[in-house]
């Protein structure tokens, strides 16, 4: 398979911890929790690591919601997933009874540059979600609009799949039907944890390598 992953033991009521490999050439370190105290100490954690990049930080950004079948019924931000370097963070909104200041802080802080793929809804599922979190005018950057294949034509209407593999050379597999399902569970399955870890490492591995610190227009 492209994409494994495996629980580390042992789980918390806290807490659980993955580790998802992708393509045998990248290992990403993956939380998830509802606890906004574990929340807060990873986003301290991973930004203490990154210091050196502070000014120009690339943060993966993915949400994901439960599709309502009602029309016209809104489906606010069930999780929020956030990924810088090998480390990633799934945080469940829909269970959490507040979210960390630190992660507002973040959202709003005009030096990090979110980026993701085909991201249109997620500043407005972020607003819509009970925590009302806001981000930054702008952001997150759709990295659709800044990518092309080796004969430089753009990848704006392309598959998650086909930009990961054209441009950073990797094979990822992306289900649909995962999309789709309960991001409200109290506890993620593992098809939904590997797709929305993959999701936001691929929106940070692509935002290195175009640079999109530089797409930043607070920068």
């Amino acid at each position: 398979m492209a994409v494994t992953i495996h629980e580390n033991p042992p789980p918390s009521h806290k807490v659980r911890h993955y580790t998802i490999s992708i393509s045998s050439t990248h290992t990403i370190f993956t939380t998830v929790t509802s606890h906004p105290g574990a929340a807060r100490e990873w986003i301290h954690r991973t930004l203490h690591q990154h210091r050196r990049n502070r000014h120009r930080l690339i943060i993966g950004l993915g949400v994901q919601w439960t599709p309502n079948t009602i029309c016209l019924m809104n489906s606010p931000a069930s999780t929020i997933q956030l990924c810088i370097g090998s480390r990633c963070l799934i945080f469940q909104l829909h269970h959490s009874l507040s979210s960390p200041r630190i992660l507002r802080r973040i959202l709003f802080d005009t030096r990090n540059t979110f980026v993701g793929l085909w991201n249109h809804s997620d500043a407005s599922k972020l607003l819509e979600c009970d925590h009302k979190l806001e981000m930054v005018k702008g952001m997150p950057i759709d990295l659709r609009n800044h990518v092309f294949d080796r004969h430089g034509r753009s990848l704006q209407g392309g598959s998650i799949v086909d930009i990961a593999a054209q441009v950073l050379k990797i094979e990822i597999e992306w289900d649909h039907q995962t999309s789709m399902t309960d991001w409200e569970l109290h506890q993620l399955s593992r098809s939904q944890v590997r797709q929305a870890t993959v999701d936001a490492f691929v929106a940070f591995a692509i935002g290195m390598d175009v640079q999109a610190w530089k797409l930043n227009n607070y920068i």
